[in-house]
């Protein structure tokens, strides 16, 4: 460009010398025409090369201009693309290396890229597999690796993974132009890679925690479901299958406990709500999340149930039910014992009526009672007449019958709730009347004494009558407190004994 420019110049200067030169001959050769005609041609010719001269001078002013902005613009490009920071390579349509950039460099510090221009790809990739650089490579399978790399070179639309020599990573992503070049772009990845493997680990772990979860809760003997915040469903295991509301069917994660009840209640699973379906809805949904103690539910299908419900910090809750149908059987069949043992420790075993103990017992009560409600109480003292002649004549498994019998007559003859029939010895029963006064406890004895005669029960070794009778003694009182309930007893024996001492088979009455 410098010598097109300086011959440009010359020409012109040779030019505007002629043209000098020429300008004297001719003031010179004024009168010879020929001679001025040849001058003229030679005048023209000159102003043709002067012309000529210009043109190329101008032109190659233009060119030089343009050769000035180009390499400025190389420059600003080449700053541009070192101060990038990603890796930038520049093929041209021959896939030879034109520019590569500093961060190059710097991510493949030993391959000297920048020695490398001018070389197509594949000779670069060459160089790398003798300097044992090609870190992508599987070992022993550099050629076939080369090979697909050079197959596939430009083509890839996504990013392909690299592995750099320092142990990180990078994202190459290659594009060819509309002129056949290549751009090969190279983003460190490093942090995003390991953070993604942090992640992949994480979830690894979460998933075996989940895992763990899962089968820790399956294991368990109690059906677990969690829920979340927004109570819906989340997990439960196997064990909760069967208990209401998970054995609805259908898809049960993400479902609300609302809409699983409301399945429920519609199949009639759960026993307790029958009938009153919307009304055990609400307050088991108002209860929810409120329960401070288990409770104990009967399922359907007859088990017993402990409920647990306990909110977790996170918001979550955590339902565990319990299957305690053994323990409640036996619970139920002890506190069964244990009222078959209060019934035998408060019953006399011959006659099944109340005992001694429970007499007093129910004596004492009652007693109380009437000194507080001015009521009065009344007790019959019942004894059989010659009972000990009876069992010497009939014997003692006919005298335990017969007495049996007088047990079931006396026992049918107290009508009102709260008279207490006990045995109180031998063949003496007692009759115990809360609320009774002198006129009703009559009644009373005479009804014992019509039900007997009709019984008639033979006893041929009783001096008063040929069937077996009894003697009854009265007592009515109103409960003081300067009185113990005794002295009722002893009124009624005082009635007895006077009864006795008149002939048997009847009543006296005695009112304190």
């Amino acid at each position: 460009m410098k010598y097109l420019r300086a011959a440009s110049g010359w020409l012109l200067v040779f030019g505007l010398v002629l043209l000098a030169q020429l300008a004297q001959v001719v003031f010179a050769l004024q009168a010879d025409r020929p001679a001025m005609a040849s001058l003229a041609l030679g005048l023209v010719g000159l102003v043709l090369v002067l012309a000529l001269g210009f043109v190329l001078w101008r032109r190659t002013s233009r060119l030089e201009a343009e050769h000035q902005r180009a390499q400025a613009a190389y420059a600003c490009l080449r700053e541009a693309i070192d101060e990038m920071p990603a890796a930038i390579e520049l093929y041209d349509a021959q896939d030879r290396l034109v520019i590569c950039n500093q961060r190059m460099e710097q991510l493949y510090p030993d391959s000297a890229r920048t020695a490398g221009v001018g070389l197509r790809y594949e000779e670069l990739l060459r160089r790398a597999q003798q300097q044992g650089m090609l870190i992508d490579a599987p070992v022993g399978q550099e050629e076939e690796w080369i090979a697909l790399r050079l197959a596939g070179r430009g083509r890839s639309n996504a990013p392909q993974l690299r592995r750099l020599p320092g142990g990180g990573w990078a994202h190459l992503y290659e594009a060819r132009t509309t002129s056949g070049c290549i751009v090969a772009v190279r983003v460190d990845v490093t942090e995003s890679v390991h953070q993604r493997q942090v992640l992949s680990a994480a979830r690894a772990e979460a998933h075996s925690a989940h895992v763990r979860l899962r089968e820790a809760i399956d294991a368990m003997p109690a059906g677990v479901a969690i829920y979340d915040e927004a109570d819906r469903l989340v997990m439960y295991n196997r064990e909760a299958v069967d208990m209401p509301p998970y054995g609805v069917g259908g898809e049960l994660i993400g479902q609300t406990y609302e809409a699983l009840l409301r399945r429920s209640l519609a199949q009639g699973d759960i026993a307790e709500a029958l009938g009153r379906e919307d009304e055990w809805l609400r307050q088991r949904l108002a209860a929810r999340g409120l329960l401070k103690v288990p409770v104990l539910r009967r399922s359907k299908d007859g088990r017993w149930m402990h409920y647990y419900e306990t909110r977790a910090p996170s918001g979550n809750l955590i339902m565990v039910r319990l299957d305690v149908t053994d323990l409640v059987e036996k619970s139920l069949e002890l506190e069964r014992a244990n009222e078959l043992l209060s019934r035998l420790s408060t019953t006399d075993s011959l006659t099944g009526l109340a005992n001694r103990r429970q007499f007093d017992q129910s004596l004492q009560t009652e007693w109380l009672r009437s000194a507080r409600n001015q009521q009065p109480i009344s007790l019959l003292m019942i004894d059989v007449d010659f009972f000990k002649r009876y069992n010497d004549h009939y014997g003692h498994l006919t005298g335990d019958a017969c007495l049996r019998q007088i047990a079931g007559i006396l026992f049918d003859c107290a009508q009102r709730s709260g008279e207490v029939v006990a045995r109180y010895g031998g063949e003496e029963f007692a009759m115990l009347l809360p609320g009774a006064d002198v006129e009703a406890a009559r009644v009373v004895a005479q009804r014992c004494m019509d039900e007997l005669s009709k019984a008639a029960i033979p006893h041929a070794n009783s001096p008063v009558a040929p069937w077996l009778t009894i003697s009854i003694g009265v007592a009515t009182a109103v409960a003081d407190q300067n009185l113990l309930p005794e002295s009722l007893v002893a009124c009624a024996d005082a009635a007895l004994y006077r009864t006795k001492g008149s002939g048997r088979a009847r009543f006296e009455v005695v009112s304190t």
